[in-house]
């Protein structure tokens, strides 16, 4: 599985920030700690009962040039309360991430991470 469950989303932008995902932002190392540093801060739920299918949730959030995570909020629920929480509290566990790339020349960069709980 990738990195148990946690991935970057897809190119959603928001109010015209550049997304993280996009060729605006040709920072792999820097998608690949961002995945690392919310996967090492993410306590991820006991699997309901009768779980068959993996469920998602994605959150959506704004990531300033300091590091600093702003706007955070469920973009796309799971249907899982227990999910849901875990995935916005892993994100507030990371806060604040490392600064941007100071190559990078915009004010901050919109990011969109899914977490994923498969059946145990």
């Amino acid at each position: 599985a990738s990195m148990a469950g946690i991935s970057l989303g897809g190119l959603a932008v928001s109010g015209g920030i550049p997304s993280i995902g996009s060729s605006a932002f040709p920072y792999d190392y820097y998608r690949s700690s961002l995945v690392a540093i919310i996967q090492s801060n993410w306590r991820r739920p006991v699997a309901p009962e009768g779980l068959r299918e993996p469920v998602s949730c994605r959150v959506q959030f704004t990531i300033l040039k300091s590091g600093i995570v702003q706007d955070a909020r469920i973009s796309a629920p799971s249907g899982n309360a227990a999910l849901d929480q875990s995935a916005l509290r892993a994100l507030y566990d990371s806060n604040p991430l490392p600064p941007l790339p100071f190559q990078y020349g915009q004010a901050s960069v919109s990011a969109e991470v899914v977490f994923e709980l498969t059946p145990d």
